[in-house]
């Protein structure tokens, strides 16, 4: 303490301003340095997935297959959604309606293999 008083006042000042902008460095580059050492969103993905994008979605899917948990909810709302979609078969068509089809049951059916040639082969009105 006694070499500092010795200094003159602008020694003083001089050696204050080389001893603030030294710390000044010294904290930025620290800071550079830790931000350097960060990584980015992308490159913390690329380290969890890895270069196959398939088969970390294999890894996964074998864990929560694995995962009670998981299967437990994933039933629940399997079944959930199962109950709540409509059915898309709203009525079953009457094939006796079907245009060109009989209004009801016929007894003149052809039953011989030459009765059902002559009934296909025949013209229609």
């Amino acid at each position: 303490m006694g070499e500092l008083r010795a200094l003159s006042v602008s020694q003083q000042v001089g050696l204050l301003f080389v001893v603030l902008f030294g710390l000044l460095g010294v904290v930025t580059i620290v800071g550079v340095w830790r931000s350097l050492r960060e990584l980015t969103p992308e490159q913390t993905a690329l380290r969890e997935i890895g270069p196959d994008p398939s088969a970390y979605r294999q890894k996964l899917r074998s864990e929560l297959m694995q995962d009670a948990e998981f299967r437990k909810e994933f039933m629940a709302s399997m079944r959930a959604e199962a109950t709540t979609k409509p059915s898309s078969v709203t009525s079953l068509p009457n094939l006796a309606r079907a245009p060109g089809s009989a209004s009801g049951p016929r007894d003149d059916w052809p039953t011989t293999d030459a009765e059902i040639f002559a009934d296909v082969t025949r013209r229609r009105a």
